[in-house]
């Protein structure tokens, strides 16, 4: 694993002041009651307790909602982008939009392998024949030692993504990785916040849209696997969905511009 830039935080507290803070925090912003706090509220409450330099932010560049809402109460805070190998040009393009237009910090988080050695080694698309290793040897794995330089760290985890999500805690101890982590579960809405955004010139959420029918168009092809192939084959699902992706990924330049 290799990023960009180095972490900012001098020193770090231990896990259990991190965790009682997290517990502390949760009971503070009345997570998952009637009075539940503001996204806003949440990133106010790690400005106070954390501050910049201990703080990032998971992004994947599919949209630039939460770094802009983190970075307007955390001026200059890092942004993890894991660079897998598999990106379209346009979420290259969108990063480099976000770096531009907002004030953040992008650090590029990028795998020990490139995607040629990992071909060599393990043969070609290791994410069709065993996506649970690929994912773990270029994107779990690279996360988890870039977060080891903060306290805390921002997902776009949303409790109406799925049923298993409903009960997501604004603020959660992260046991695997040692740190905070804050969740985007009450978000400001996506639709009102590109128009926002929009009318401020920040053009990258234009960009951004571009990537849209892709997306809406490779979950419905996931949604019809789900439904029919599984039941029919009995087997494995993983595998059709990384090869839908990988069919999606090969076929991106069939689709129009939307300007």
């Amino acid at each position: 694993m290799s990023v960009s830039l180095a972490p900012r935080a001098a020193a770090l507290r231990s896990r259990d002041e991190l965790r009682a803070l997290a517990e502390a925090g949760n009971l503070e912003l009345g997570s998952l009651t009637d009075h539940e706090a503001s996204a806003q509220a949440v990133v106010a409450w790690v400005a106070e307790h954390f501050g910049t330099d201990a703080a990032a932010v998971a992004c994947s560049m599919a949209d630039a909602v939460l770094p802009h809402v983190i970075a307007e109460q955390l001026p200059g805070v890092d942004v993890l982008f894991l660079d897998t190998g598999y990106h379209f040009t346009e979420t290259y393009v969108t990063r480099d939009e976000v770096a531009r237009a907002l004030d953040v910090r992008i650090v590029d988080v990028l795998p020990e392998q490139t995607v040629a050695q990992q071909d060599a080694e393990f043969g070609a698309e290791l994410f069709a024949r065993d996506p649970g290793l690929c994912c773990a040897r270029r994107k779990v794995a690279p996360l988890q030692q870039a977060l080891a330089g903060y306290e805390v760290w921002f997902t776009g985890v949303r409790r109406e993504e799925a049923p298993t999500r409903t009960s997501t805690p604004l603020v959660s101890w992260d046991e695997r990785n040692g740190l905070v982590k804050g969740h985007g579960s009450r978000p400001p809405c996506n639709r009102s916040w590109r128009q926002k955004l929009n009318k401020s010139g920040r053009s990258f959420h234009c960009r951004v849209q571009l990537q849209q029918p892709r997306r809406k168009y490779f979950r419905l092809v996931r949604w019809l696997l789900l439904q029919f192939a599984l039941p029919i084959s009995g087997k494995s699902i993983k595998p059709l969905l990384f090869h839908g992706w990988k069919c999606q990924r090969s076929c991106r330049r069939s689709w129009p511009d939307r300007r």
